[in-house]
């Protein structure tokens, strides 16, 4: 009976697909309850079409979507172009990966803004001329060159299992960290396979690149070869200001003064650091900082400790 009260007192598409004309079609096979089911789930299925045919034939006559010469969109359309030439009034043919995504995935059409990124600090400002299916033809008409970020925050942390840090290379990216150092701690029960490494370089630049286009970041991080812990701190410049998480909750949280232009900020692995590992890192200068009484995982952590780092120094 419900699907007949739908098609009584429902929209015009339940009233010119009545209940019955729909279960006469259906094989009479089928249990009463079943025929019954499927005809209302028709009349909503059908519903839903008109509304997105309405929808859509609104939003093309929106003056806000569609003006002449002009297209306009609630988002930024952004690719990126890290080792190639621009020059501000020229024409630049966009192929490859990045010319097929304009064209293929955000389906670019001509008259189209788009925001060039370079990786170095660099915002072309484009319009699209030419679509085609292989990439499209942009007109650069103006370009933004912005400084670092200061301070300027570099995070080392603990090599994990798996896809651990591969997860973790986009959201830092978005949070504008600066670079990423791997650390083999005493912990570390993944195995590092050096020849592999530039493989997972590789993918973790793919993977920033693709994160600056969405978040609109200007800088593309640095990635450093995996390191030792001990190494780390024999060689690391502590004239600027080191902060390790640690699991006591002794510990004061996060606190940053912004008068150093760099910052660098270390994660420990599932477990956190040994005895050992923080004794070495308060020898050499060290600041110890807590995120709470809970125990996170390590790429929490790493995520945690950048928004908060962000967070107290407001940028």
């Amino acid at each position: 009976m419900l699907e007949k009260s739908l098609c009584r007192t429902g929209s015009a598409a339940g009233r010119k697909f009545p209940a019955r004309l729909i279960r006469s079609k259906m094989p009479r096979a089928l249990p009463p309850l079943m025929r019954k089911t499927v005809s209302f789930f028709y009349v909503i299925s059908f519903n839903r079409v008109i509304l997105c045919i309405v929808w859509r034939y609104s939003t093309k006559q929106d003056s806000f979507y569609r003006t002449p010469g002009k297209v306009r969109m609630g988002r930024v359309i952004r690719a990126f172009v890290q080792g190639w030439d621009v020059e501000v009034g020229g024409l630049l043919t966009l192929d490859g990966d990045e010319g097929n995504h304009l064209a293929r995935v955000l389906r670019a059409e001509p008259g189209m803004e788009v925001e060039l990124l370079d990786g170095k600090g660099s915002h072309f400002d484009a319009v699209c001329r030419e679509v085609s299916k292989s990439g499209a033809v942009v007109e650069v008409r103006a370009v933004n060159q912005k400084n670092r970020p200061v301070p300027e925050f570099f995070m080392g942390i603990a090599w994990g299992k798996g896809r651990t840090l591969d997860e973790l290379v986009r959201p830092l990216t978005e949070l504008g960290v600066g670079g990423i150092t791997p650390l083999l701690t005493e912990r570390t029960e993944a195995r590092f396979d050096p020849e592999k490494w530039h493989l997972r370089k590789k993918k973790w630049q793919k993977i920033a690149q693709e994160a600056c286009k969405q978040s609109g970041h200007s800088w593309l991080p640095d990635f450093s070869d995996p390191v030792h812990i001990k190494d780390y701190f024999a060689s690391a410049e502590l004239k600027e200001p080191h902060w390790m998480g640690s699991l006591c909750r002794e510990h004061s949280p996060l606190v940053l003064d912004g008068q150093h232009r760099t910052c660098h900020l270390l994660i420990g692995p599932e477990g956190g650091w040994t005895r050992k590992e923080e004794e070495m890192a308060g020898q050499v200068g060290c600041q110890f900082f807590s995120l709470g009484a809970t125990t996170l995982r390590m790429e929490t952590a790493a995520v945690s400790a950048l928004a908060v780092a962000r967070s107290r120094l407001l940028c």
